[in-house]
Parts: structure tokens; sequence; C-alpha cells
């Protein structure tokens, strides 16, 4: 099946197209002495898929070799393609193939999803087409870097995808933002083993990354081996096993139960008020990312759950306050606690229990 990749319909379209392109065009009416290349007809035939799916697409050369660097060699070349005119694509689907030409044909350019942006990037770093590799750059940069921490399992897939597809913003902007995570106790302390593994391999070669968790991975002989640790299979596992370590080095404890699920989770120990520990972990509450700290009061009677105040300390009138316990021990009770209903409280049913 041949499909007429620009036809009478998109045909002003394409004369956008030329001039973005800064492809030379004289009068809209051509005389046979003077015709120009964008009144002609499609000179190269472009093959996707395979079998029953093969598709055919008739476009201009000059237009496809602009596009993407990877046609021009083979248009430019002694090679048949640039002999004959056609050029094959067997590992790219037709639906596949029209998605790649949606983003770099003539006409509107809609912003795509993350998602697509992913799927589509292997197309444009393999095949070349700079122009759609870029915009998928940009998309998923901006995902990476987003204040979203809920969606770590999907932030490290995708900066390990840039750094196998030439994304270089997404790249910088994931180390940036990988190497804060990392060297920060509370957050490092969220990643899953599923978040390490994929993480794993730009944390062995990104000076960055590693620096971040140097100083917590188990050492042979004193020391830090990095080529050797990098190599072994079960690397992830060791870092993982060093976070959850550090973890319950600093002391911590797991909220369960409770009716507001962002409140759930390990606590883990980051400082002492009139030497009762106090407790924190991030998350996410009303979109934006918070401090989620378990501390005693300073009148020494109650524990609250709450986020962190205005100005980075814990208190009873916190900017969202959850849920209490009277208690006066030095380590918060596992048993009591109930929705804080006074000063704003957010809180709701039922009250978590607390464990460690």
């Amino acid at each position: 099946m041949i499909v007429m990749a620009c036809d009478a319909s998109s045909k002003s379209l394409w004369r956008e197209e030329y001039t973005r392109l800064g492809v030379t065009m004289a009068s809209d009416e051509p005389s046979p002495a003077t015709k120009k290349i964008r009144f002609s007809e499609p000179d190269l035939e472009v093959a996707v898929g395979s079998g029953e799916t093969r598709k055919v697409y008739m476009y201009h050369a000059v237009v496809m070799a602009i596009w993407s660097n990877y046609i021009d060699r083979m248009l430019s070349s002694d090679m048949k393609e640039g002999q004959t005119k056609k050029i094959t694509f067997p590992d790219i689907e037709p639906s596949e193939w029209e998605a790649i030409m949606m983003y770099l044909g003539p006409g509107k350019r809609e912003t795509p999803h993350v998602d697509e942006a992913k799927r589509l990037a292997k197309w444009f770093d393999k095949y070349e087409f700079q122009t759609g590799l870029e915009m998928c750059d940009g998309v998923i940069h901006d995902f990476i870097t987003s204040e979203d921490v809920d969606n770590l399992d999907a932030k490290s897939s995708a900066y390990s995808l840039a750094g196998n597809h030439n994304l270089v913003r997404s790249q910088q902007g994931g180390t940036t933002f990988f190497a804060e995570l990392l060297r920060d106790p509370l957050r490092r302390s969220r990643l899953t083993l599923a978040d390490i593994s994929t993480l794993a391999p730009p944390i062995g070669q990104m000076d960055e990354l590693w620096a971040a968790v140097e100083a917590i991975l188990p050492t042979i002989e004193g020391q830090v081996n990095r080529e050797v640790l990098v190599q072994e299979t079960c690397f992830p596992i060791l870092l993982h096993q060093a976070i959850q370590k550090e973890a319950l080095v600093h002391g911590s404890v797991t909220v369960k139960g409770a009716g507001v699920s962002a409140v759930n989770g390990i606590y883990v120990r980051d400082s002492t008020r009139g030497g009762v520990p106090k407790f924190a972990k991030k998350g996410i509450w009303n979109g934006s990312e918070e401090t989620f700290v378990l501390f005693r009061n300073p009148a020494g009677t109650t524990w609250f759950i709450s986020t962190l105040a205005p100005g980075g300390v814990p208190s009873n009138r916190a900017a969202y306050s959850f849920y209490c316990a009277p208690s006066a021990e030095n380590y918060p009770p596992g048993q009591g606690w109930v929705v804080r209903v006074w000063c704003g409280g957010v809180g709701v049913a039922p009250g978590p229990t607390v464990e460690g």
C-alpha cells in the first residue's frame, strides 16, 4: 500500500514546512522553466514494517534528509538507497512511523505526553531525527526534574532511558535531581530496591551520584572499591541494604494505618529536642513535597505527627497537623494516636500505630 505524504489537501502546510526548513521557493505557480521542488512529486519511497503490516509512504528526499542525518547519509552515498530513492525501516511499525512524522511534519505540533516521548525517543535517536530527539529531551527532562517524588520508579526509568538515547538535558537534569535525593538520608530512604536497580548503572558511572552514596557503602579492607562494587550483580542489593541500615543506625519508626495515607511510612531519626528524638520523612501533601515530623511538644505531654511549620521548626501549630497521642515518654507511643481536631487539624480517622 502506498500513501502519498503530501497530497493536495496538505499542500499549504507543506509550503510552510519548506519555508521553516529554509528550502528556497520562488513563485506560487511554476513554469516549466522555473519548476521548484515544492511543486514536484515526492521522490523518496519509505517502506516501514514488514509482512502484512508493511506500508509505503512517499516524501520529498530533500526534506527527509534535512530532518534525519541518517537518511541524509544514505541518500548522499553510493548505497543502493541513494541510487533507487527507496529506504526501508522494517523495525518500525506503521503506527509508530506515523507518530514520528506527526511531530516532524507540517502543521501544529502538540507536545507529547512523557510516556509517548519515552517511546519515540529511541526512534528519533536511532535514526537521528534531531528535532524530534530534542523535543523528547525537553519533555523527559521536565518530568524527571519536577518536584513530584511519588513517581521515583518512573523517574529512575526515564533517567536510565536518557542515558541510553542521547537525551543530554534529561541526563544532566536527572543527575542533579538524583544526586540531591541520594545526598538526603530522608529522601533516599524512600527508594525501593527496584528504583535502586534502575539507578545502579548511572551511580557506578557518574561521579556526582557516586559521591552521594559512597560514605554509606560497605568497605573492603577499610576502603570503598568502586570498580569492584559496580561490577557486582548484587550491587543494587548492597546499596539498598546500606540505605536501610543507615536508617536503622540513625533510628527509625514506622507509622502504619493512618487515615491520611501520606502520613504512613518510615520516619528516620534526624535530631533531638531536649534529649527527646525527633523523626522525619519526606512525602506529598496537597500536591507539594512536605517534611512530615513525629515529635514531642516542648511541654513534654503530647506527641504529634504534622508537617514542619514555616521556618522548619516542628510545632503543634504546624502548617498541617494530623494526629496526636498523650504521652510524656521519651519515645513515641505505639498506640493511642487520635485525629487532631483542634487548631486546624486535618487528620482523618483512623489514627495510626507506631512501630520501632
